[in-house]
This record gives C-alpha cells, sequence and structure tokens, in this order.
C-alpha cells in the first residue's frame, strides 16, 4: 500500500520491495507470516524499516511519508487515502474464523447462527 502522491505501478515484485522503506505487523501477525514466507521464497528476507502495532499505525505512517505498508488488500480498500498495488510474487488466501464458547447468551447464539447462514456451515 503506498500514498496516493507517491508514483506506482499496477503491481510490484518482491525484488522492487527490497530496496523500499517497508511499514509492517510484528512477526507472527497472518500478513507478516505470508510476506515473511514469500519473500524467502523469492531470494531471502526483507527487513521492515519499521514494525507498526496495528494496521491503522501502518496507515498512518504511510499517509505520513514514512514508507509503503504492507497490508491486507481488504484493509487498504477500507481507507480511501492510500492505494492497495498488489504484490505479484504473493499468492496467499486469508482464512479467517469464528470462535465461540458454548452455552453463550441467546444474542451470542443468533450471532453464531447468522455467521455460519452468511459464511458456511463448518463447524
Amino acid at each position: 500500500m503506498t500514498s496516493p502522491r507517491r508514483p506506482r505501478g499496477r503491481t510490484v515484485d518482491l525484488a522492487s520491495l527490497r530496496d523500499r522503506s517497508l511499514i509492517c505487523l510484528p512477526r507472527g501477525a497472518g500478513i507478516r507470516s505470508v510476506f515473511d514466507a514469500a519473500a524467502s521464497v523469492a531470494g531471502g528476507a526483507i527487513r521492515p524499516a519499521i514494525e507498526a502495532s496495528s494496521p491503522d499505525a501502518i496507515i498512518e505512517l504511510v499517509c505520513s511519508g514514512m514508507g509503503v505498508g504492507i497490508l491486507s488488500e481488504s484493509i487498504a480498500a477500507a481507507d480511501d487515502r492510500v492505494v492497495g498495488v498488489p504484490i505479484r510474487d504473493v499468492d496467499a488466501t486469508a482464512h479467517l474464523g469464528l470462535l465461540w464458547r458454548p452455552g453463550n447468551s441467546a444474542a451470542a447464539a443468533r450471532f453464531v447462527e447468522i455467521a455460519r447462514n452468511a459464511f458456511g456451515k463448518n463447524g
């Protein structure tokens, strides 16, 4: 993701990011793990210049001109101050899960029912 005022192409590759000031979530975060694994396969680790604690912090740092952020497409698309640019070398799909404790309130049970109907019946 980059600021709209920065020059950009339609896509980038991992090699082109090696010379950029990257802003990432800390190690262990889902999107960071995907990025690190892809970089490893494509020629070695890429060390970020800044590790930010949240996606919102990454967006703020990108908007202030501190670098290029590594976030999911859906997060980048939710903020019109930044522009998401796909990384060609990264081919990953995010899988999200809903966790709940059995025996919760009627409201929680209804929420789980709605989620199952909307997103699938696993679990």
